[in-house]
């Protein structure tokens, strides 16, 4: 009867054991087959952070051409074959930025000279920066103000941290902003979107877009955009004076309104910034067009009509003074004499930005670096994983990089 009763109780501690130990089993237990290595996700992340630089400074790392996914899986199939990862950039030096009447409000966990370039609501554009902050939280956290040159609406803006060692990037964008990728292209710079351009008629029977380009260096931002050199006059005519209105003023003074216009012919050198049409790829589904980036230099005969309004006031009608009251040029014909598309070629690494305009006046934005990107596969919560994060930079920007490996189970 007693070895019984011993059987009975030590039955009923294995009954009461084994919850305990289905839960350690479960839950903290890793079985050392699904541990990852220290030394291979040491080994990963070296070569993948020197993946991620390369495709940085060819712009590729917004690119839609580029699956950086598939990329690193067939670079490193050593790796992979046995992992799957997560990759997570951020540019984190500058947390937000905020659009507050006339100026940014860029908040910061770094002191540094923060640029910013703006896109206002009528295309026009403004840069500034700024080395003091006007404020800083009790958290640590750094306010500065940038102050803009216009109140009016402001739908882009990109900016930029340099601190002396480490450079951020941060952007502010209206939701209707029109946006296209920019990257590289069998070598040369190039602008892919699926949207729908309206061209221009360019020499030498091309079509493209207006193109400006922005880069940064030194802590300012260096815009490239069309520039005509004037050269010699050809000829003068059309000289037309017509009387419009008649002012009295204190009698007998009146003033006299006249219209003043005349044309000249020059022949002008012209530079200027162009995205042409140059081939449509298929990527899942999707056409992208291909503009390349060029530089046309071409000469032409512009003729160019200035228009002036003159107020002439008169005594007894004898002039006694004249001013202009208001003057215009409006570009009347242009007749191409020669032109060459010289091709932008990458890697331009300090450029972060690019924005065209089309024939119908719309304005696209397309950005180099972004603030923060996503590749691989989401980490599992049922598995084992082991991370590093590391600062990085990738192209002329710096990033936080967190790299998470686990291991496969089929």
């Amino acid at each position: 009867m007693k070895e019984v009763i011993e059987y009975i109780l030590a039955f009923l501690v294995i009954l009461s054991v084994l919850p305990i130990y289905n839960y350690v089993m479960t839950n903290l237990y890793t079985p050392p087959q699904l541990e990852v290595e220290e030394s291979v996700l040491a080994t990963f992340s070296d070569q993948v952070v020197n993946l991620l630089e390369e495709q940085a400074i060819y712009g590729n790392l917004t690119s839609p051409l580029i699956d950086l996914k598939t990329l690193i899986e067939n670079k490193f199939p050593y790796i992979t074959k046995d992992y799957m990862f997560n990759i997570k950039i951020v540019s984190a030096g500058i947390q937000k930025t905020i659009v507050k009447g006339n100026c940014l409000k860029v908040y910061t966990i770094y002191k540094g000279n923060v640029s910013a370039f703006v896109l206002y609501e009528d295309h026009t554009y403004y840069s500034a920066s700024t080395t003091k902050p006007s404020q800083i939280l009790d958290n640590g956290t750094y306010i500065y103000t940038v102050f803009l040159n216009k109140a009016i609406k402001v739908v882009f803006a990109m900016i930029i941290l340099d601190t002396g060692t480490y450079r951020f990037i941060n952007y502010y964008h209206d939701q209707n902003i029109k946006k296209v990728y920019i990257g590289n292209y069998n070598g040369k710079f190039a602008i892919i979107t699926d949207q729908n351009l309206a061209y221009y008629n360019l020499p030498g029977d091309k079509q493209g877009v207006d193109l400006i380009i922005i880069s940064y260096s030194n802590g300012k931002f260096h815009i490239q955009s069309n520039k005509v050199v004037f050269g010699d006059i050809e000829d003068i005519y059309n000289f037309n004076l017509t009387p419009v209105d008649k002012i009295p003023v204190v009698p007998p003074i009146i003033d006299y309104i006249y219209e003043f216009k005349y044309r000249v012919d020059y022949n002008n050198n012209h530079i200027s910034y162009y995205a042409i049409n140059d081939a449509v790829l298929s990527v899942n589904g999707i056409n992208y067009k291909i503009l390349n980036g060029v530089v046309l230099n071409y000469q032409s005969i512009d003729t160019i009509e200035y228009l002036y309004y003159i107020r002439v006031r008169k005594l007894f009608g004898i002039p006694i003074s004249s001013e202009v009251i208001d003057k215009s040029t409006k570009l009347i014909n242009q007749t191409y004499l020669r032109s060459d598309y010289s091709y932008i070629y990458a890697p331009i690494y300090n450029l972060p930005l690019s924005i065209l305009e089309d024939a119908n006046g719309n304005k696209y934005i397309g950005i180099w670096y972004p603030r923060e990107l996503t590749i691989g596969y989401t980490p599992p919560s049922s598995l084992p994983t082991r991370s590093v994060t590391l600062i990085r930079r990738l192209g002329s920007v710096d990033y936080y990089i967190t790299i998470t490996l686990w291991r496969k189970t089929t």
